[in-house]
Order: C-alpha cells, then structure tokens, then sequence
C-alpha cells in the first residue's frame, strides 16, 4: 500500500504540472487517473454483487448437458461393446442387433440433434457454427455407422468405426465441458444473489450457510 500510495503522489504532482486539474475524494485531492487506481483497491458494495455473465440460459444449459451426456455415454458403450467382440466375450450377432442397433444409433443421433437445437435457441453463432456441421458429419455417416455381422470382423471395419465414434465422444465431450461450466456459472450466480439477499435482510455474513471469507459477497467484511 505505501509503494501505491507513492505512485499515486507522483502521479498527482505530475497531474498538477501537466493539467492543474485535481478532483476531490475526502481529505486528499486525486485526478482522474489515481482515484481509479483507488477505485481498484474498493471492495465492491455488497447491495450489488458482481455477476459472472452467462452465455446460456439455465434451462438450455441444463438441456444441453443431459443430452451431450447421454450421447456420450452411447459412444462409449459402443466402443466397449467392440472391445467385447474382439475379447470374444460377445458374437457377432450379439454386437449388430443389440449392441450397436440402429435403435441406439438413432438415439445418438436424437440426442445429437438436441444439443444443436439448444444452440440454435440461445442463438450462439459460435456454437452454431461449430456443431451444425458436426451434425451434417453425423448423418453423412448415417450409413458407415451401422454394423454388419459378416464384415465386423474386418480391421479396416473395426478401424473405421473406431475413428468414426471417437470424433463423435470428442464432440459430445465439449458439448458436455460447456454445459456444465455453464450450469457452474449459473449455480455461483445464484448463490451470490442469495448471499446478497440474505444479508439485506439481516443475517450476519458469518451465519450464512455457505459463508466463505474469500468469496467475493464477503470480502467487503474482512477489510
């Protein structure tokens, strides 16, 4: 604090040569630019909590996670099913028709279509732009992804399938990232503006069922 409150000296004697304009903030006189170098150092006021901005409502945010982590799951199962076949635990048939049915491909691909319904509604254009042609990938795959029992068997088969279901868990899984952090950001802000109330209406910050002295509601406290 002395080495800031040094700067801030210089900084007004140099004010005052340049401009002589000064401005009053209590029993010091600050120009423009070291009374918001002290601005810096305010805690903010605790009837206005800072927000962390959301770029997705909380329905679509939660939306968004369920359905990218259902069809991650999917992709997942399907990669262990393979694995079974190789293992020999499961046969052919086994795999094609109940494993990786063209039921559960077309979940996937339902689910998949949720999740850019989701970006389309909160209007993203990032978001859209990255999962639309995912999603134009995923149905030009709509063929190589089903399975048959006679080719199954075959390493380029098996290679293909592999890759083909990994950029799909590698989609789904940024889906499922950005869901969540979202569902965080809401979760915070939400706590924050319950902290606020709260306080407003009496309750010291020590009795608040999540008080925590670093977080940012309560730092004005500790000064």
């Amino acid at each position: 604090m002395p080495a800031r409150l040094l700067v801030a000296l210089v900084l007004q004697v140099n004010a005052q040569t340049e401009h002589g304009a000064y401005r009053a903030n209590g029993d010091m006189l600050t120009t423009d630019g070291t009374a918001e170098m002290f601005a810096a150092d305010t805690p903010p006021n605790p009837a206005e909590p800072v927000e962390v901005t959301a770029f997705l409502p909380l329905w679509i945010s939660l939306l968004l996670f369920v359905t990218a982590t259902s069809a991650l799951c999917l992709c997942g199962y399907f990669h262990v099913s393979l694995s079974d076949m190789c293992d020999d635990l499961i046969n052919p048939i086994t795999l094609c028709n109940e494993r990786v049915s063209a039921t559960k491909l077309t979940y996937e691909a339902g689910l998949h279509a949720a999740g850019i319904c989701c970006w389309l509604v909160a209007w993203q254009p990032i978001g859209i732009v990255l999962a639309i042609p995912t999603f134009l990938v995923r149905l030009s795959w709509r063929g190589a992804l089903k399975t048959d029992p006679t080719t199954i068997f075959t390493q380029r088969t098996q290679q293909q399938l592999r890759w083909r279901w990994t950029v799909m868990c590698v989609w789904h899984g940024v889906a499922v990232f950005i869901g969540f952090f979202q569902l965080v950001v809401h979760g915070v802000n939400s706590l924050q503006r319950h902290a606020t109330r709260f306080e407003a209406a009496g309750g010291g910050p020590g009795f608040h069922p999540l008080y925590n002295p670093h977080y940012p509601i309560y730092m004005h406290h500790a000064i």
